[in-house]
């Protein structure tokens, strides 16, 4: 089984640290760097931060987030810190929750073209080199509250 956190990271184009999802320890963006460090991952930011600039990309984010038993959903995790929206460069993990266990069957970046949230990651190419995750539910639910806390601040 893996770990997943919430911690403060910062990242390549970021100002300051800011809170980061860590698989194993190691950020995210770092991991994906690790499989494929030709792809400019390194420095791509959550989606669950604050900092998508449209309410119904947040929205999106959110409602496919949100643990629901037996359920698959794409959900975006990165995005590009520049644009800072799911039109630009933006990695999914396709998320199965069961029971006591949410998986991370597999990773991608979304590959849709329209610009519509509802349709964020509905086309995916998925990176087969990274590997299959899965996690404690509850520790992937604090992972998410921390996410949660931080937008109330």
């Amino acid at each position: 089984m893996n770990t997943i956190t919430a911690g403060r990271h910062q990242t390549r184009y970021a100002a300051e640290p800011h809170l980061h999802l860590f698989i194993d320890g190691q950020p995210l963006d770092g991991l994906l760097h690790q499989y494929y460090p030709d792809d400019n991952f390194r420095g791509l930011v959550p989606t669950l931060l604050s900092w998508l600039d449209r309410p119904q990309e947040r929205a999106v984010v959110w409602a496919r987030a949100r643990l629901h038993s037996l359920r698959r959903v794409k959900l975006p995790l990165l995005m590009c810190p520049d644009d800072l929206d799911l039109s630009c460069t933006v990695i999914a993990a396709e998320v199965i929750v069961e029971d006591d266990l949410v998986h991370w069957p597999r990773l991608g970046w979304d590959a849709t073209t329209s610009h519509d949230p509802v349709d964020s990651c509905r086309e995916v190419t998925w990176l087969p080199r990274i590997p299959a995750f899965a996690f404690d539910r509850r520790e992937y639910q604090r992972c998410l509250d921390a996410f949660a806390a931080a937008l109330a601040e």
